[in-house]
Parts: structure tokens; sequence; C-alpha cells
């Protein structure tokens, strides 16, 4: 089952930011494959500072999320060394909206199958970080 509305305006109010296939932390649209967005995204109250700033505490292991809500918007993010190995490589998943977390990451299964494939760990909330 689906947890947007069928296609249209909503998909393009989601946004990953991470690595595509090559080393290099950009954000990406859900709409049309995903193509890179090179400033921040329209509309979207995020910009680069997630890189490294919307995880939780460094140290913590793959997969482990915080979750963060801002001028209408929801995000996750966590560490990810699926592509860039280097310590502190990092993805995160933005959609408008106020979302739980099931919700979130179910979004991201569904707008960005291609990130979830290469994962080899599950998402899952780090307590304390369900505001």
């Amino acid at each position: 089952m689906s947890v947007l509305a069928p296609p249209g305006p909503d998909v393009n109010d989601a946004y990953y930011f991470g690595c595509g296939t090559d080393v290099g932390h950009f954000w990406w649209h859900s709409f049309g494959g995903g193509p890179k967005i090179w400033n921040r995204p329209a509309g979207c109250p995020w910009s680069y500072e997630v890189d490294g700033g919307a995880q939780p505490d460094r140290g913590r292991p793959e997969g482990l999320c915080a979750l963060h809500r801002k001028d209408g918007w929801t995000l996750i993010g966590w560490w990810d060394c699926t592509v860039d190995r280097r310590p502190g490589s990092c993805s995160a998943f933005t959609l408008k909206g106020d979302h739980d977390f099931a919700e979130m990451v179910a979004a991201l299964r569904e707008l960005f199958p291609w990130v979830v494939a290469r994962m080899r760990f599950e998402l899952r909330l780090a307590a304390g970080d369900g505001s």
C-alpha cells in the first residue's frame, strides 16, 4: 500500500541526500528517476547542512536514524557507507508534511528504491530521536 497519493504533486516534494552510484553527496529528486539537484531543493527547509548534521551522534552504526521536523517537512538522516566508505558518509530523506518514522521509511522505499536496494542494514530510529 502506498503512503503517498497517486503520482502527482506529492512526489515533487520528496528528496534524497547522499551518494548516487559514485562518491559525492548531492540532493536527488524523486521525480523522473532521481536527477541531481545542485542547490537547495525548492521549498525544502534543509540544504547541505544535512551532510553530517541530520544523523544521530557520530560513531553510531549504519541505519540508525534521527527524525527531524521543520517548516512543514519531515526528514530522517542516517550514517550510510554503502557507496562512500569513508567515515562520516551519510544519507538523508525528506518529505513534505508531518510524517512518523514508519511513514518516512515506507516513502523512501517507494520513491527511492535504488537507495534502499544497496543497503545491507535496516533503518531504525535512535532512542530519543522520535521528535
